[in-house]
């Protein structure tokens, strides 16, 4: 059935983009396809679609359509769907949207432009941020820089750690993945005795920590 909901779901105009891909001596512009997702939330099959504009709760058994969620990105929107440089365009996916009880999760990638309170390092043309919907004040807003790490973050207020930059999230649980070095630096940083504890079974060589955090 999911497989029949997926076929039939139609992309729309805006499932893709035109996005410059430089090469050797020339620039070529392609159409970038933005594929839909789906996850399982309270019982119901959400689809995002690909240009992440709506999402779509289909409820059992007869899978009745309902939109759950409308986003609208305003004087953003050319960044979002007609800005074919990448330096310069917003870029959020539908794989990358997450929900629990209390918030919608989106990852994305902006330019520096549109950011306040974000260092950028090298010749590092774009951030990746964390966009959180508050369905219980009704406001979105985007999750602030960690700076031992340059990752959008929860700020860690239980032990001292390191802020927590959501990779995925399922059965109210959220799961970040942080390189063994990085994770024995960040511990020889912060004041938590959980991570010391942790970096001083590690070595350069171990296998990335996964960390994980229970919402509640």
């Amino acid at each position: 059935t999911l497989g029949n909901l997926l076929a039939g779901f139609m992309l729309g105009e805006a499932a893709s983009k035109k996005v410059n891909l430089p090469l050797e001596a020339i620039s070529v512009t392609v159409d970038r396809t933005l594929p839909s997702c789906c996850y399982i939330y309270n019982g119901e099959i959400n689809i995002v679609k690909g240009a992440i504009d709506t999402i779509y709760a289909y409820s059992c058994p007869d899978y009745a359509r309902r939109v759950r969620y409308e986003a609208r990105f305003g004087k953003y929107d050319v960044a979002v769907y007609h800005t074919a440089e990448m330096d310069e365009s917003m870029d959020f996916f539908a794989g990358n949207v997450f929900e629990t009880d209390d918030f919608l999760l989106i990852l994305g990638f902006v330019p520096p432009k549109y950011l306040r309170g974000y260092d950028f390092v090298g010749n590092q043309t774009r951030c990746e941020v964390v966009y959180l919907y508050d369905k219980a004040r009704g406001r979105t807003v985007i999750l602030s820089q960690d700076k031992r790490s340059g990752m959008p973050s929860f700020v860690n207020d239980l032990d001292g750690g390191m802020g927590f930059h959501p990779m995925f999230i399922e059965n109210g649980r959220m799961y970040q993945a942080v390189d063994a070095t990085d994770f024995m630096e960040a511990a020889e940083k912060s004041s938590s005795l959980q991570m010391k504890q942790v970096a001083a079974q590690l070595t350069e060589d171990s296998n990335p920590v996964i960390v994980e955090v229970t919402l509640k």
